[in-house]
Order: structure tokens, then sequence, then C-alpha cells
């Protein structure tokens, strides 16, 4: 029969290499490790690729550190999109929250799911950065960043004199104008 280390060698050498390595093969990576762990000294030495083992460790938690990143920006995400914002953003949520959830997402894929919720997170913060100031809505007021989105981004531009009148009656012209311009604006 072979020695504990020849065997230890195999196994290791069944893992997948570090481009290929997944959270779902964590659990043989962890087995693997607890196995090499109870080889003595000597046994541990005669083991022709444990650096591979440690190799492997350390892009798992590559992986644990980029899919913590991206639950992150997907949580922030989540509460920035909670309101009604465009589609483009609302898909790239959705793509993000499927590469969040899978347990095959590379390192770059995490990274790279996160990097663009940040950009679309960043894009909802900025949007109507320009709004014009209305006396009559308030930081505070429950219908601020709605206001402040909408005058921002052109779509509404309040009654004139600072004023938004945020409780008149909408008229069918001023319906039609926001539609057309959040039309144009798509």
């Amino acid at each position: 029969g072979k020695t504990p280390a020849e065997r230890m060698t195999e196994v290791i050498k069944m893992l997948p290499d570090m481009e290929n390595i997944r959270l779902a093969d964590k659990e043989a990576v962890d087995m693997i490790q607890e196995q090499y762990h109870a080889l003595n000294d000597s046994q541990k030495a005669k083991v022709t690729n444990a650096s591979a083992l440690e190799l492997a460790q350390a892009a798992i938690q590559d992986l644990l550190d980029a899919r913590a990143v991206l639950e992150a920006q997907t949580a922030k995400a989540e509460a920035m999109l909670s309101g009604t914002y465009s589609e483009s953003a609302v898909e790239k949520l959705r793509a993000a929250l499927e590469v969040a959830e899978t347990n095959q997402a590379s390192v770059s894929e995490m990274k790279d799911a996160a990097a663009e919720l940040k950009k679309v997170c960043d894009d909802v913060e900025n949007q109507g950065t320009d709004a014009p100031v209305f006396e009559d809505v308030k930081e505070g007021d429950w219908y601020y960043e709605a206001v402040r989105l909408v005058s921002g981004n052109g779509i509404m531009t309040g009654m004139g004199d600072a004023a938004f009148q945020p409780f008149e009656n909408l008229t069918r012209a001023q319906a039609v104008v926001i539609l057309y311009r959040m039309n144009v604006k798509t």
C-alpha cells in the first residue's frame, strides 16, 4: 500500500487549479486540510505538493472576502434601489444577486459584480445633485428624495419662484410634459 504522505499527495492533486476553485470546493479543501494536519511532521515533509493545498486555502479565503464585499454592496444597492429606479439599475442588481448567491463564481466575477453595483449606487447617489432648491420642499419631507431626483434630472422643474408646490394637482399638460421628459431621458 501507499504511505499516508503518498495518499495525501494524490488527494491534493485532485483539487481544481487555482483559477477554477470556487466556494463549492470549500468543504473538500477544509477536509483535505484536516487530514493533512492529522499527519505527523515527518509525513507532512514527504507530501510533495503541500503548497498547492496552501494555495487552495488562500483562494477559498479570497473567494470568501470577495463574497463579503459583494454581499455588502448588494445590501447597499438593495436599500438604495428599494424605490423605483431605472430598469438597467434593477437588472444590474439582479445579475449581481445571482453571482452573490452562487458558490460557482470566481473571485473576479464577484469583484466585477461588486464594482458594477458600486457604480449603480454611485450613479443613484449622484442623481439629482444639481437639483434646484425649492422653498416648499425641505429635507425630511417624505417626498424630498423623489422631488430631488425628478428635478435634478430635469423631469420636473417646479412652478417658478423657487416653489415646487408638491400638494397641487397635476394638470394633463404637466403630465404630458413629464412623460415626454421621462421618455427622452431613458
